[in-house]
């Protein structure tokens, strides 16, 4: 498993936050829980599944399906196209909600695309987001646009899935009663108080909006301290529209494929689809399989012929799904291998990765499923004139393998191991070789062949040279591999269901045996699947925060001189961990709270080793069942973080002041404190690192230390031990200090930044504000080029009541740390600094409310931090 080889045990430990009772426990074990709850679902619904289908056989269904005309398939893929041609209409209005400006082809293919590995994959807030920022981005659309566009886009259907479901009720609510199981009067009672509920929600809506629009398209709803980003009232009604349109054209893809027979109202018919449909979304199921058969076979199992509504789920699922996706993949892998081939993109931007990885994860499936079903006999016949018989039954067993190693590998390749690469090689190659020899299954050998392909083309952005069995496994490849053996499981019982079992299956290996192949193709894969879940709960521990030590300050502080980072400089508090890079020219700094690790900015150092680093810190966190959390990142590599499965959410802004073009001799404002300065007889001292005049400092921090309590995380330290590893610019007055700053620098002459500010209580007026400007002007005079006054949120220091409560609860987070000086002091000349500001965000996985961040956040600043170092 992963070990970080720049932790010591001399290095004093964070205990985690001690909670007790359901909820501690429902926290700690969430993500255990979460898979638990899944993988149950799914099984029941497999169980289900399989009492409803018990009275079809393969002949009945092979029946049905070729009683499905190439018409009807015609119309299926009609209705399919004008559904997703409806994804336009999402993304037209999504863009029109961020007020991005896309052409329509631009549109077409994010949407379109992240549609359909949405609508296979599930998890579509975070798999679709992916695909658009890889898309919008070479677009100069800005990150928080897209992942506006994101939200907008996976909330619509689910959003207008309730009203849209009673209004069809009421088109024959007899025949929707009886489909659902229930009352008549219940279901008008159900589908009025939808209707109704949407409408006094609408109207009573209306009157909490306010006047304030981030967009032509867009307004704020203020209810009390929620404060909601939400369209206009046409372009919500134009999205209500399309989003009918759409589920009218997914509905028909299925209707259509029913028996010819079929006398359900298409009204009927659409809201149990969209139950269904709903049912899929919140099993967690990957693209909902299961949960979504089964609530149609269920809700239909008397009114429609069992094997063909069987035959129309399994031709909707090849349909509006799988078709969808392969067309999908094959345009993003064709844009990128063009892209890849001409230069235009490099191996860390690439967005092949998570393709490739779900081509493999496709042809595993499918490979695990072929190991259960029976060979054709005419195959067999002729491959045992050319092989033995044991080399054909053993390929069949070899070939199940493969398959399951391939789902194992998927994950590696996503993360774009190398290692996963030159095994997914190996195993693509094998499985290719096996599939052919176990029954001349050329189908699976084309479709392993076209991924052996594409792998050898996109070779060089497989560069991480981690172990594939160094990262833990991650939530949905636990999933899949669960449901894929529930399926398989489903599957062979349901092929085999009318041969009896004995004991005597597990040791007949004849040629033409398949119960006996498939049972021990599954018996393989179950203790393959045992071991993994055993692996994966054993080595999920809490992490231990560590405080660095001398030798990695040292080391830190080598990197930190050489980049153009100087708030990495806030490793020397010691109260954040640092992981380094294996090459130790990048580090990240970080600090543990809950059930959450944050990791301070971006990773500072060399940058091409910063996207290696972030997975390693992803790995690490997956490795200790933690949530990661990067906060204050710059927007020049959000796809790194959207690579690793983060959702970007907009901190704020950092004031930038380009001394290049900064004149202070034009600005009569500041010449007029700097006059004011001079006539109270204050003057600029700057102290160099290890020079530290604490003596005269003494009076200014002990009357700081009682005011208020010590922050941390964000800013520094005042101690002596924090403070001597900087240059100290303090203003002397009458031969006493009565203000300094202390100044985080690197050796580049790039960037310098100001951690602390201090000033006497009955210190002249204006002193703090003329220690600032002497000191830009010092720096000027260095030849410095840049210099930050920190992070600010988006409109005002204080809290903003009509603003979003991110940027509310990112004000309380600034109010609490030291950071205020940098800008509050000169609010009210901001204006006059010209500064370039710049945008700072906050990645979060997507199942952790910003919230509970930005809170774990204030409570790592503030005095309260549950993870105290102990030292």
């Amino acid at each position: 498993m992963l070990k970080r080889t720049n932790l010591s045990d001399d290095s004093c430990s964070v205990s985690p936050n001690k909670e007790t009772g359901l909820i501690a426990f429902l926290r700690r074990n969430q993500q255990r829980l979460g898979i638990i709850f899944t993988v149950v679902v799914f099984i029941l619904a497999l169980t289900t599944f399989a009492h409803l289908v018990e009275d079809i056989d393969r002949q009945s269904l092979s029946h049905a399906l070729s009683n499905v005309s190439w018409l009807t398939i015609g119309i299926a893929i009609l209705a399919a196209m004008t559904s997703y041609s409806m994804i336009l209409g999402y993304e037209w209005s999504a863009s029109r909600y961020a007020n991005a400006k896309l052409s329509l082809p631009t549109l077409a293919l994010g949407g379109l695309s992240a549609a359909a590995i949405g609508n296979a994959l599930g998890f579509s807030m975070l798999t679709g987001g992916s695909v658009r920022y890889r898309t919008y981005s070479k677009k100069n659309i800005s990150a928080i646009a897209i992942i506006q566009m994101t939200v907008f886009a996976s909330l619509s259907l689910g959003v207008a899935l309730p009203p849209i479901a009673a209004i069809m009720a009421f088109t024959d609510i007899d025949y929707s009663a009886k489909a659902l199981h229930i009352n008549e009067t219940l279901l008008i009672i159900i589908a009025g108080a939808i209707i109704a509920g949407y409408t006094i929600f609408l109207a009573i809506a209306s009157r909490f909006i306010s006047k304030e629009h981030p967009s032509i398209d867009s307004r704020y709803l203020c209810l009390g301290p929620l404060n909601l980003r939400v369209p206009n009232l046409r372009l919500t009604l134009l999205q209500f529209v399309i989003t009918f349109l759409d589920v009218l054209a997914a509905g028909t893809v299925l209707y259509c494929l029913l028996p010819a027979s079929v006398s359900i109202p298409f009204g009927t018919f659409l809201t149990v689809y969209l139950l269904a449909l709903a049912a899929g979304v919140l099993s967690h199921v990957p693209g909902g399989l299961g949960v979504f058969e089964v609530v149609l076979l269920a809700a239909f199992k008397e009114q429609l012929d069992q094997p063909g509504l069987l035959a129309a789920l399994l031709l909707y699922r090849l349909i509006y799904v799988v078709m969808p996706l392969v067309i999908a993949c094959l345009v993003l892998l064709v844009i990128e291998a063009r892209n890849f081939a001409s230069h235009q993109t490099n191996k860390l931007s690439t967005n092949a990765a998570p393709q490739i990885a779900l081509l493999v994860l496709i042809s595993g499936i499918y490979l695990v499923f072929s190991g259960i079903v029976p060979e054709r006999v005419s195959y067999l016949r002729e491959l045992s004139n050319i092989f033995p018989n044991i080399m054909i039954n053993s390929a069949h067993l070899i070939a199940s393998l493969i398959g399951f190693f391939c789902l194992i590998a998927a994950q590696g390749l996503w993360r774009r191991l190398a290692s996963a690469w030159r095994i997914t090689l190996a195993l693509t190659i094998a499985g290719t070789v096996f599939s052919l020899i176990k029954g001349l299954d050329w189908q699976i050998a084309l479709l392993l062949s076209f991924t052996t392909v594409n792998l050898i083309t996109f070779r060089k952005i497989f560069y991480r040279q981690s172990k594939l069995m160094d990262a833990t496994y991650s939530k949905p490849t636990i999933i899949v591999l669960g449901c894929t053996l529930a399926v398989s499981i489903w599957l062979y019982c349901f092929t085999y269901r009318y041969t009896p079992y004995s004991n005597e299956l597990w040791w007949q290996f004849g040629l033409y045996n398949d119960v006996s192949k498939g049972l021990w193709a599954l018996l393989a894969n179950t203790i393959i699947f045992a071991l993994v879940i055993i692996s994966w709960l054993l080595y999920t521990s809490p992490p231990k925060i560590l405080t660095p030590t001398d030798a990695q300050l040292t080391l830190a502080k080598h990197i930190i001189a050489a980049s153009n980072q100087p708030y990495g400089a806030l490793v020397f508090g010691k109260d954040k961990d640092v992981l380094f890079h294996p090459l130790q020219d990048s580090f990240i700094m970080y600090a543990g709270h809950d059930r959450s690790l944050v990791a301070l900015s971006d990773p500072v150092g060399n940058p091409k080793t910063t996207t290696e680093l972030i997975w390693q810190f992803r790995d690490y966190c997956d490795l200790h069942n933690v949530n990661p959390v990067f906060y204050q990142i710059k927007p020049d590599d959000l796809s790194d973080y959207m690579d690793i499965g983060l959702v970007i959410v907009k901190l704020g802004k950092e004031a930038i002041l380009n001394l290049k073009q900064f004149d202070i001799e034009t600005k009569p404002e500041f010449k007029e404190i700097q006059q004011i300065g001079n006539d109270n007889n204050l003057t600029l001292k700057i102290y160099n690192a290890g020079e530290l005049p604490f003596e005269k400092m003494k009076t200014i921090i002990d009357s700081s230390s009682h005011k208020e309590q010590q922050r941390g995380f964000l800013v520094g330290k005042l101690t002596p031990e924090y403070l001597q590893h900087f240059r100290i610019a303090a203003i002397d007055f009458k031969g006493e200090i009565i203000a300094f700053m202390n100044l985080l620098e690197t050796n580049t002459q790039e960037i310098s930044t100001i951690d602390l500010i201090q000033i006497q209580n009955n210190a002249p007026k204006f002193t703090m504000e003329y220690l600032l400007l002497s000191v830009i002007g010092s720096l000027q005079q260095e030849g410095l080029k840049y210099f930050s006054l920190g992070l600010t949120p988006d409109t005002e220091l204080k809290p903003n009541k009509n603003g979003p409560m991110a940027y509310r609860l990112g004000s309380l987070i600034f109010r609490r740390s030291h950071l205020l000086y940098n800008i509050n002091g000169l609010n009210r000349f901001k204006d006059k600094f010209d500064f370039e500001w710049q945008i700072r965000y906050m990645a979060i996985p997507a199942r952790l409310d910003p919230f509970v961040a930005l809170t774990d956040v204030a409570s790592l600043i503030s005095g309260g931090l549950t993870t105290a170092i102990e030292r």
